[in-house]
């Protein structure tokens, strides 16, 4: 494949991707998950903020926490959805039967 004269945002990343073979989507979408869980359990666990949006999410979608307790961080997994299971309750318990 012949590079682009012009500039292609992740092109590099993107021909490394079909190479490996599979879709290279789904393999670029993987690698750009667990850097972010990454930077989240390494880097930003302990931002209020933070939590406070991947709580008023619910956090994560199934295969998404399931990566984030993959990743390897328990501690900071469990200060994550401790956050996320104090919002679910204060929001059941707000909420009429």
């Amino acid at each position: 494949m012949t590079k682009p004269t012009t500039y292609v945002p992740y092109y590099d990343d993107i021909v490394e991707a079909m190479a490996a073979g599979g879709c290279a989507f789904c393999a670029l979408q993987l690698v750009a998950a667990e850097k972010y869980i990454d930077s989240l359990l390494w880097e930003s666990v302990n931002d209020p903020r933070i939590r406070r949006e991947v709580s008023a999410a619910r956090g994560f979608c199934r295969n998404h926490a399931w990566l984030l307790v993959r990743h390897g961080s328990a501690l900071s997994s469990a200060i994550i959805y401790q956050d996320v299971v104090r919002t679910a309750a204060r929001v059941t318990a707000e909420t009429p039967a």
